[in-house]
C-alpha cells in the first residue's frame, strides 16, 4: 500500500477472491495516498476497517475507523478499487496500519508521510524497475524492505505480459495478458511473491508504468513491433491501464476507456520528483530497427519536431513545473534512458529506437526547458543495465555544457541485453559523458539526498534466483548542488 506524496505504505494482501482496497491518506499539512491490492478474481469481500497505529504507540488498536464509507465509482472495464480518504496525518511522520476483511486481518504495515514542503530534512529513497518473475526471485525488495529509506520509486515493467517462457525458475500463469481478467491474473500472481509484499509493507511506494504493463514496446497510438493499431489494441491497452490502477498503491485518478492521466509532481521535502509517462503519448517508432530497438540514427518523423517521448501536453506540463519548482532537487522520473549512447558497429552509427535515443530533438526540448541554475537529476529504469551518463543536448560535442546528471538502475530480475551489453561496452570510449556502464548485475540504487550533494549508491545482489542473497554496494557518484555532472566517491 502506498501514498503518493504523503504516502500511507501498503502490504498487499490476499484474501481468497476479493477486490483490491485503496485507501487514501491526506491531511491538511500533508497529503498521502494508499493503495492496498487485495488480489484476485472475483471480488466477494472488501476491506470493512482500517487502523493507523503511530509509532510510538504499543501495537494496539488506537485509531481505527470502523465500518467507514468507502466511496467509488463504477467502472465499465470491471470491479473498482475501494479508496477512502483518511485525514489529518502529520508530515514527516510514520505509521503502522492494518486492514480486515471478513474475518481476515493483515499484518501490520508501515509508512512515512512526506515531510512538510520546504524541509531540509535528508531524503532517502531508492529506485527499481523491471521484475520479470519468470527469471529470479526478488532478493533485491527483500534487500530495500530492510533499507533505512523514506520512499520506494518504481519506474516501470511491475509485471511482464509474455506467455509462459518454459524451462524457467518460476512461471507465469495463462497466457499472453490481453484482457483485464489476464492483466488482473498477473498482477495477483506478482503479488503472491513474499519479498513484493515485505518492500510495500515497510515503505510508502510512487510508481509509474513502462511497456510490459501492456505490451512490448508500445507507443502511444497503439501498435508495436508484433501488434498493429486500432480497436484492439485500445481495448487492451485500457484492460492494463485499469489493472495496473487496481493494483498500484497511487492517487492517480480512476483510468477510464479512452484516459488514463499518471504523470504528477510529488514534492518531498528537498526534492520534487515528477512521475512521467514515457508511453502512453509517445510517437510511432517510423524507424526501421536492425535488431531489438537498434537502428540507424533516424530522420523525420522520430528526430522532427513533432516527435515526443512524453507528448506535447506533458511536455508542457514538465516545463512548466520546473519552471515553478521551489524544491531544492528536481527528480525526473524516466521510464527509459533519456541521455544518448552512441553505439557503433561495423562502421554504422547505431541508436536504440525504443530509448530517447529515437527521439533527439524531443531530447532536447526537455533538457532546454531546465532553468539555468536548477539541480535536476533523471533517475530510469528500463534497460536492465546500470548507467551514470552527464546529460548535454550536443553529444557530438565532448565540451559542452552539462545541464543534468542521469542515474540508471539496474532490473530487480529481468534479463540484460547481451547485445547491448557488447555494444555499449565497445563504444564506451565514443561517449565521455558516460561516468559508469554495468551491462549484468541485479539491484537497486539507493539515493541520499541533502541541501548540498545528491548521493546514487548502485547496491548489486549477489544472485538473482536466491531470494536471501547478500547485496554489495558496487559503486557510488555524488552530484554537488549547483556543479552539474557527477563524480564518483568512495564506497563507505
Amino acid at each position: 500500500m502506498t501514498i503518493d506524496g504523503k504516502v500511507i505504505s501498503r502490504r498487499a494482501f490476499l484474501v481468497g477472491s476479493a477486490t483490491a482496497a485503496v485507501v487514501a491518506c491526506t491531511s491538511t499539512k500533508s497529503s498521502s495516498t494508499t493503495s492496498t491490492s487485495v488480489a484476485a478474481g472475483t471480488a466477494t469481500s472488501t476491506v470493512t476497517t482500517t487502523t493507523i497505529l503511530p509509532t510510538s504507540a504499543p501495537p494496539t488498536m488506537v485509531t481505527t475507523l470502523n465500518n467507514p464509507t468507502f466511496t467509488s465509482t463504477p467502472f465499465t472495464l470491471g470491479v473498482p478499487s475501494v479508496r477512502k480518504a483518511i485525514e489529518k496525518l502529520e508530515p514527516g511522520t510514520t505509521y503502522h496500519y492494518r486492514f480486515t476483511a471478513g474475518t481476515f486481518t493483515s499484518t501490520i504495515g508501515r509508512t512515512k508521510t512526506a515531510p512538510k514542503t520546504g524541509s531540509t530534512a535528508p531524503v532517502k529513497f531508492g529506485f527499481v524497475s523491471c521484475q520479470h518473475y519468470e527469471l529470479g526471485k526478488y532478493g533485491v525488495h527483500a534487500a530495500m524492505a530492510h533499507d533505512d529509506i523514506d520512499v520506494v520509486v518504481f519506474l516501470g515493467d511491475f509485471i511482464y505480459e509474455y506467455a509462459p517462457l518454459g524451462g524457467m525458475p518460476r512461471e507465469h500463469l495463462g497466457g499472453e495478458c490481453k484482457t483485464l481478467a489476464d492483466y488482473r491474473r498477473r498482477y495477483a500472481l506478482y503479488l503472491t511473491d513474499p519479498d513484493i509484499q515485505a518492500s510495500r509493507a515497510a515503505h510508502p511506494w510512487l510508481v509509474i508504468w513502462d511497456d510490459h504493463e501492456i505490451v512490448n514496446n508500445y507507443h502511444g497510438d497503439g501498435g508495436a513491433p508484433t501488434q498493429t493499431a486500432g480497436a484492439e489494441f485500445k481495448a487492451r491497452q485500457a484492460a492494463a491501464y485499469a489493472a495496473w490502477w487496481e493494483h498500484q498503491p497511487t492517487s492517480t485518478p480512476q483510468p477510464t476507456a479512452t484516459q488514463a492521466e499518471i504523470y504528477r509532481t510529488v514534492n518531498w521535502g528537498l526534492a520534487n520528483f515528477y512521475l512521467t509517462d514515457g508511453r502512453q503519448y509517445r510517437t510511432p517508432d517510423g524507424c526501421e530497427a536492425l535488431a531489438d530497438g537498434f537502428g540507424k540514427p533516424c530522420p523525420a518523423p522520430l528526430a522532427g519536431e513533432i516527435a515526443s517521448v512524453l507528448g506535447a501536453k506533458q511536455e508542457a506540463w514538465l516545463a512548466d513545473a520546473l519552471k515553478t519548482s521551489s524544491a531544492k532537487w528536481d527528480v525526473l522520473t524516466a521510464s527509459t534512458m533519456m541521455g544518448r549512447i552512441k553505439v557503433g558497429t561495423a562502421g554504422i552509427s547505431l541508436v536504440n529506437l525504443d530509448q530517447w535515443d529515437g527521439y533527439t530533438n524531443a531530447t532536447d526540448r526537455v533538457l532546454k526547458s531546465i532553468p539555468v541554475g536548477r539541480d535536476v537529476v533523471v533517475i530510469t529504469g528500463d534497460l536492465h543495465t546500470s548507467v551514470v551518463a552527464d546529460l548535454i543536448t550536443d553529444i557530438d560535442t565532448p565540451a559542452a555544457k552539462i545541464i543534468a546528471t542521469e542515474f540508471v538502475g539496474p532490473s530487480v530480475s529481468s534479463w540484460a541485453d547481451p547485445t547491448y551489453d557488447k555494444l555499449v561496452t565497445a563504444s564506451l570510449p565514443l561517449n565521455p559523458n558516460v561516468k559508469y556502464f554495468e551491462g549484468k548485475a541485479h539491484g537497486y540504487v539507493r539515493c541520499d539526498v541533502t541541501a548540498e550533494k545528491f548521493v546514487a549508491t548502485f547496491r548489486f545482489i549477489a544472485g538473482v534466483h536466491d531470494a536471501a542473497s547478500p547485496t554489495v554496494d558496487a559503486k557510488k557518484f555524488a552530484v554537488n548542488a549547483g556543479h552539474p555532472g557527477a563524480l564518483e566517491v568512495p564506497l563507505g
